[in-house]
């Protein structure tokens, strides 16, 4: 669930759960791939949740 936007970052959460996400958010660039790996172990998912 997105919560907030702060400057260039989304802040997305999920009820009930304390762990937070920022995600930088600049233009049409994609996020790096350590990145999204980062960001997808951080929210208890993984890459074959995606497809």
């Amino acid at each position: 669930m997105h919560l907030r936007i702060h400057g260039g970052h989304h802040v997305y959460g999920k009820p009930g759960i304390i762990v937070r996400l920022s995600i930088s958010v600049h233009g049409n660039q994609p996020l790096k791939l350590g990145l999204l790996k980062h960001l997808l172990k951080a929210a208890g998912s993984s890459e074959a949740d995606m497809r």
